[in-house]
């Protein structure tokens, strides 16, 4: 059987005549790719008998094509140095611990024919949770409290903790409607095709509600508003074996029940995020978890329910909110290795589920999702 795509409630699956025209032209879409659209409308049957490997290639090409640099700090008159690969997880003091022979594990697209999975796949920590947003001067000198001191839960530092992945994921925003765009330009015949046309207005209110967000903080950082910042944090007595650090909506609260609604049932939705961040540390590991007090009324009852739950609970609700939750998450090449098959298996399956909400349910029902434990404690030979 089929399956359909059912698009949600509210969301406009055209083109507007007069809208802007999505690839990017500023001319309203009557006027630029909607005739094209018609002229071209069987090129999307041309492009499914390609050979699966072209389409990867295409695909990987087109990501790559819309990389740039900008330096997302506050203060641009300062800006000093080339835009660098900054990383979103400090290297020195927080990779390099986790790492064996300078490598880590990551999550990567997987292409079996037309469908898009996940696997495993080695990493540098060189080039681990790198993304081109900061210059050298503000990669050092911004993030100068977290980086050179350790951790102590004071209000700039949790500012910090929660901008960096702010950035990271507000990059990534620009860079999505950018490809989307980039995919219009090339083949108008694409706008008339709802799939396409829901990816990018999914693609529009992430970076909408992702900017907004970030001239919250910017905000708060000209006005040295650091305790517009809510955090809970939480203290381990033993290493974790990978680090996060990632910006996202959360749908539901520890019981369970809906805080927030799926990301596009409406394009006048706004995205409300939290910050997390877990690393190990010496004989110990650090849980920072924050949100922005203009987020209070969605949040407030979530952190009351960390600050009073016990921590096994804690964990257990942490284990599934970071796989549902970013990508930007690392883990030691010893701790991938030593998983049982189904504990791999369910890992990678409950992360693409995190995208796919019918393989959500086909886990659920088979009691095939979350069948691992991020938090468990493992004997690993540390190289540093």
């Amino acid at each position: 059987m089929m399956l359909v795509k059912k698009f949600p409630r509210n969301v406009r699956l055209t083109i507007d005549p007069y809208e802007q025209c999505p690839c990017g032209s500023q001319k309203s879409f009557k006027f630029c790719c909607k005739p094209r659209s018609i002229q071209h409308k069987h090129n999307w049957k041309e492009y499914h008998k390609y050979p699966e490997k072209r389409k990867e290639y295409e695909s990987i090409k087109s990501w790559n094509d819309t990389a740039f640099e900008i330096c997302l700090a506050f203060d641009h008159e300062e800006c000093k140095g080339d835009i660098k690969n900054a990383h979103s997880i400090q290297k020195n003091r927080i990779l390099n611990r986790i790492s064996q022979d300078g490598h880590l594990y990551q999550f990567i697209p997987d292409h079996v024919e037309s469908i898009v999975l996940a696997k495993f796949d080695r990493i540098s920590i060189n080039k681990a949770s790198t993304f081109q947003g900061f210059c050298d001067f503000h990669d050092n000198k911004l993030f100068h409290p977290i980086e050179a001191s350790d951790y102590f839960n004071e209000a700039r530092q949790n500012f910090l903790f929660s901008f960096r992945p702010l950035a990271l994921e507000y990059h990534k925003k620009v860079r999505d409607l950018t490809f989307r765009m980039n995919i219009f330009s090339k083949r108008p015949d694409l706008t008339i095709n709802e799939a396409f046309v829901y990816d990018y207005r999914t693609a529009q209110l992430n970076e909408r509600e992702y900017k907004r967000e970030y001239e919250a903080f910017k905000k708060d950082y000209i006005e040295k508003s650091f305790n517009n910042i809510r955090t809970f944090f939480l203290k381990l007595d033993f290493e974790v074996n990978f680090a996060t650090s990632g910006a996202f909506s959360v749908q539901f609260d520890m019981n369970g029940q809906q805080i927030n609604e799926n990301q596009m049932l409406s394009e006048i939705q706004e995205i409300k995020l939290i910050y997390v961040t877990i690393y190990p540390s010496e004989n110990s590991t650090n849980i920072i978890l924050s949100y922005h007090l203009r987020n209070d009324k969605t949040y407030n009852g979530l952190f009351e329910q960390l600050e009073n739950a016990p921590q096994t609970e804690i964990l257990k609700y942490l284990n599934n909110l970071v796989i549902d939750g970013t990508e930007n998450i690392y883990f030691s090449q010893s701790f991938i290795e030593n998983l049982k098959e189904v504990e791999k298996d369910s890992l990678l399956k409950s992360f693409q589920a995190s995208l796919k909400p019918l393989l959500a349910k086909k886990l659920y029902e088979e009691n095939n999702d979350y069948r691992f434990d991020l938090f468990a404690i493992q004997s690993i030979d540390r190289d540093n």
